[in-house]
């Protein structure tokens, strides 16, 4: 929670240009949209990776959600935030209670579905997760982020970069 799956544990397929994870244990990431210390760049870049960008034999193994109006410290009691988190964090839009329920009620379910009680789809094209992350995600592909895509550098009889290997 107001983190998420670690940069070296996914690659890029060269010949598919997909995400895959060497991390097999199914991980559910909650991200508030006001979190002032896990940055809402870092959470699109998760967001790519482990939705948009995956490939098809971990699709759905480690879903998102988005705490709208949540911050780093939703996921915490509002009494006992550390210095750090007082300092950096920034002012949620969402009550303590309420983003408490929804934290829980995304638990409760990703277990359910972990477990086989339940086929709860996480992530879709529309969701309001893609509508929050979408223009984020088109920024950081068109700045050609490193973390979308690594760079492939093409010798100098090139103009252009080229499209393989598929991971660039």
């Amino acid at each position: 929670m107001g983190s998420g799956l670690a940069r070296e544990l996914r690659s890029n397929n060269n010949d598919t240009g997909l995400t895959g994870f060497n991390y097999n244990v199914p991980t559910l990431s909650i991200f508030g949209t006001k979190d002032g210390l896990f940055r809402v760049t870092r959470a699109a870049e998760n967001y790519f990776h482990q939705f948009l960008n995956i490939q098809a034999s971990q699709a759905g193994k480690f879903p998102i959600h988005i705490l709208e109006g949540g911050s780093h410290g939703s996921f915490m009691d509002e009494d006992m935030l550390s210095k750090l988190v007082k300092s950096r964090d920034l002012k949620p839009a969402l009550s303590q209670e309420d983003a408490y329920i929804e934290i829980g009620q995304q638990m409760v379910e990703f277990i359910s579905n972990v477990r086989g009680d339940t086929q709860t789809i996480f992530n879709t094209k529309g969701d309001s997760a893609d509508k929050f992350m979408d223009p984020i995600i088109e920024g950081m592909i068109m700045e050609g982020s490193y973390n979308i895509r690594v760079p492939c550098f093409a010798d100098k009889t090139y103009i252009v970069n080229p499209d393989t290997p598929k991971q660039c």
